[in-house]
């Protein structure tokens, strides 16, 4: 099985999708949540009704009290009255005295009915209730709440049916609408992934530059799916570059070899005179296909990680003198001005000399092939915060906006005829950016159609 063809295959998987684990996951959380607060608020509402209904039936029994000590004019006999049946008071009444802990008191706190014989809790004077009869406290009955459905009527019992009936269900009814919002933020939460997954799966069988809509609502699906266009993109971009190159680089072999094989089948048929110029032809032509090998063998190494640099100190400026005389009759010859720059002299950096001067050579060969007569080059050496500038500005035609950013990439030509006549193989500003990078710096580039071009390399002073 090939690469190609494993990759395009889509895999089983093992385990839920990720939706059933979200939707799990959100009825997991609502049933605990429903569960704790439909019994938080139950247990609440008995609280607040117990408490309420025991307040009720105490206070009720004072009246009845206040009532017995003002017929007899003390507490005697309470007892006996009470295990009498308490004429007059309810049954709810009647419960609470039986099964609830009570205490009746004189005014001075001695227990007289209920807990006798026993000592009153600490907090009893916290709790109590008076019993007035004729504006004078004559009495204090504390009870102690206790759980309200001991003294609960049948009415009222049904009634507190109902309520606990009624927080079930609106727990219930919490997690159904729980349970429909989990399987609605589920399915839009699985549903770009998988839209990203069967365009991966698209991309892997070849169709590069594949585009996913973005969803909005979510910041990090909106990430993922921004990366992966990107990727999509560079994907298609880099395949394409790949095909160009491929053309690029077999018609910048043909056009020499050809030349080659020509001269060579007349040579040997005798057509053409092995005389100089011949020769010369031959020459050039060889030349030409030798920077082509060593350009892209450099290229090779930088992506290798294997360029090797001779780093030595070196007075940048004095580099950038020399290569400015080299190039000197040249622009003499079209006309155009070579200027040099420099802020100090020496202005000195640890770098591999004959690799910048590559870089150099590449750049001002590149600003004379494209300054008209008449025009101006200028190199400069200054120094900027740890770091050596080398600047390559020309006052010739200039870059597209639309270019700028490819201008590179390998094989990549701005002008193509102009570039095939110049026998340019579209390599000398990857070459460029590969020397800089190679020595942990940076090519920057700033162009206007018609005013002209400046290149800027940074490099640091101390190596990298």
């Amino acid at each position: 099985m090939t690469a190609s063809s494993s990759l395009s295959q889509r895999p089983s998987g093992r385990g839920l999708p990720l939706f059933w684990w979200l939707t799990l996951a959100f009825v997991g959380v609502a049933l605990v949540g429903t569960m704790l607060t439909a019994f938080i608020a139950q247990r609440r509402i008995e609280g607040v009704l117990n408490a309420w209904q025991v307040r009720r039936v105490r206070e009720s029994l004072l009246r009845p009290l206040a009532a017995y000590y003002q017929r007899r004019g003390s507490w005697d006999g309470l007892d006996r009255w009470l295990e009498a049946g308490a004429p007059g008071l309810s049954s709810q009444q009647r419960r609470m005295l039986l099964r609830a802990p009570w205490v009746l008191t004189d005014p001075e706190g001695r227990p007289v009915a209920g807990a006798l014989g026993r000592p009153l809790p600490r907090d009893w004077t916290q709790d109590r209730l008076p019993i007035r009869v004729g504006g004078e406290i004559v009495g204090w009955l504390w009870m102690r709440p206790t759980h309200m459905e001991q003294f609960l009527d049948a009415a009222e019992q049904t009634t507190l049916a109902q309520v606990r009936r009624s927080a079930w269900m609106s727990g219930f009814l919490a997690l159904a609408v729980a349970l429909a919002v989990g399987l609605v933020l589920a399915l839009a939460f699985t549903r770009p992934v998988h839209r990203l997954i069967q365009a991966m799966h698209r991309v892997a069988r070849g169709r590069l530059g594949l585009q996913v809509s973005p969803p909005a609502w979510n910041r990090e699906l909106y990430q993922l799916t921004t990366t992966f266009n990107a990727m999509s993109t560079a994907l298609a971009r880099a395949e394409h570059l790949r095909k160009q190159m491929t053309a690029d680089l077999a018609h910048d072999l043909r056009t020499p070899i050809s030349v080659l094989l020509g001269y060579a089948e007349s040579l040997r048929d005798g057509l053409v005179d092995p005389d100089p110029e011949v020769f010369q032809v031959l020459y050039r032509e060889t030349q030409y296909l030798q920077r082509l090998v060593d350009d892209l063998r450099l290229l090779f190494l930088h992506d290798a990680g294997r360029l090797e640099l001779q780093r030595e100190k070196v007075d940048v400026a004095d580099l950038v003198e020399h290569v400015a005389q080299s190039f000197r009759p040249r622009a003499e010859r079209q006309g155009i001005q070579l200027r040099v720059e420099a802020e100090v002299r020496p202005l000195e950096a640890r770098v591999d000399a004959h690799r910048i001067r590559r870089a150099l050579d590449n750049l001002v060969s590149n600003a004379l092939r494209y300054t008209p007569e008449g025009g101006r080059i200028t190199l400069r050496a200054y120094a900027d915060n740890g770091h050596v500038v080398l600047e390559v500005e020309d006052t010739g035609e200039g870059i597209p906006p639309e270019h700028l950013p490819y201008i590179f990439e390998r094989f990549y030509r701005v002008d193509v005829a102009r570039s095939e006549s110049g026998k340019s193989s579209g390599l000398g500003l990857a070459i460029v950016k590969a020397l800089v990078e190679a020595h942990g710096g940076r090519v920057s580039v700033e162009s206007q159609v018609g005013r002209g071009t400046r290149f800027r390399l940074t490099l640091p002073r101390e190596g990298k």
